[in-house]
This record gives C-alpha cells, sequence and structure tokens, in this order.
C-alpha cells in the first residue's frame, strides 16, 4: 500500500524559519536531508492525493512534480537575490501556462501559516473580458455560485480593482459587481492555526475547499 499524507510537523516550520534566516548554498546544502524529509516528503504525499481532487475538477492540470514549487529561485530578473524560497506551494494549472498567467488551484505553506484557493494572480485581460462577457450573459448562474454561503464563509475575494467603474455593467447584481471590477480576481483562505497542518484532515479541508471553488472555476475557464 502506498504511503498516505498524514500531515506536515514542527520540523517542517522549523526547517523554513531557519531556511530564512540562513538563505545561502552552503546552508542548505548542509541541511538538504531535512529539507526532503520535512518539506519535500510531505508536500509530494500531500500533492499525489490533493491531484486527484484536482483532475476531477479539470483533467487538463498539469499534476505531480511539476506541481509542487521548487525550493530554488530564480533570481535573474529579481532584486531579491536569495537563492532559497522560505515557502512553498502546491499549484494546479494548464501545461505550458506560467503561475502568473493562468486561472489555477493551489495550496500554500510559510513559515507561519498556511492557504488555499483559486484565481488569477496578475492582470489577464483577455481572461477578465471573457469572463465579463459570460457575467452578463448568465448573471443568474454566476450570482448563485458566488453566493453560496459556504464559499463565502470560508473564502475571501481579493485581487485588483480598476481605478474608475466600468461602464456597461450597471444592471448586474450588486453582489457580482466585486468580480466585475476587478482587474484580476481570486479566493483564498489564509490561517495562521499551524497545528491544523499537523495532521492528515488538513487534506480533507483542501479538497472541501477545491470542491467548494469548482462552480466558478469551471464559470470562469470555460
Amino acid at each position: 500500500q502506498m504511503e498516505q499524507f498524514q500531515g506536515f510537523s514542527p520540523q517542517t516550520y522549523d526547517f523554513l524559519i531557519r531556511l530564512a534566516f540562513n538563505n545561502n548554498k552552503q546552508w542548505f546544502e548542509e541541511h538538504r536531508a531535512e529539507y526532503k524529509e520535512f518539506v519535500q516528503k510531505p508536500a509530494l504525499l500531500m500533492e499525489r492525493e490533493l491531484s486527484e481532487a484536482a483532475l476531477r475538477i479539470d483533467p487538463r492540470f498539469r499534476v505531480g512534480r511539476y506541481a509542487l514549487s521548487r525550493i530554488n529561485r530564480d533570481t535573474r530578473f529579481s532584486k531579491n537575490k536569495d537563492p532559497y524560497r522560505d515557502h512553498f506551494w502546491i499549484g494546479y494549472r494548464h501545461p505550458e501556462t506560467r503561475n502568473s498567467e493562468c486561472f489555477g488551484l493551489f495550496f500554500d505553506l510559510h513559515p507561519g501559516s498556511y492557504g488555499y484557493g483559486m484565481g488569477l494572480y496578475c492582470p489577464q485581460k483577455e481572461f477578465m473580458d471573457a469572463f465579463r462577457t459570460k457575467a452578463l450573459a448568465r448573471p443568474a448562474e454566476l450570482l448563485r455560485i458566488v453566493t453560496e454561503p459556504e464559499l463565502t464563509a470560508l473564502l475571501e475575494l481579493g485581487g485588483q480593482d480598476y481605478r474608475r467603474t466600468l461602464p456597461g455593467f450597471e444592471g448586474l447584481p450588486e453582489e457580482l459587481q466585486p468580480y466585475i471590477q476587478k482587474r484580476f480576481f481570486y479566493l483564498e483562505r489564509q490561517n495562521s492555526d499551524i497545528e491544523r497542518t499537523y495532521r492528515r484532515e488538513l487534506l480533507h479541508e483542501v479538497i472541501h475547499a477545491f470542491e467548494l471553488m469548482a462552480p466558478l472555476y469551471h464559470f470562469a475557464q470555460n
């Protein structure tokens, strides 16, 4: 029987915190075994089971090791020259798309918190124009999706608003305007109760959130 995800551990956070204070190649190489045991191994175990739920939402998602972020940072075009990340994420997106340019699902873990969500993380005009066109054509369907009580209780809407109200959408319900008036949007949940990540129940929490977000994903992506 294949090993199952049983949660992360205090050593996971301890490693990430120490890496943040010792962000250099020598230290990382001296502690690579800890990274593999306490970060990479449980993350890959989680991804393997989480991917089953992700693929039910969209069979086109890229899964496996490709869904887990690399610990190495690409510093070529960044002012931050730290060679390693002090956090990681599991992200589901279509092949041949960048994290910044796609609509996808994610789980992330930082030294003091964890989170999950769905959406865009930078402006994508073509995607948002298509989303607004669908909102005008099917407002009742979108309204039903974004006002689902469990969804609104668990996840928060984020993104960047236009400075001026977009014309032509005045007739849409008020509850849809926060989605319409954004250059991009995402739903997310961030939680600082890291002890929740020490148990297998974390997997079920994230899967449940993915399932709640699935109707909006299908509306926006298809």
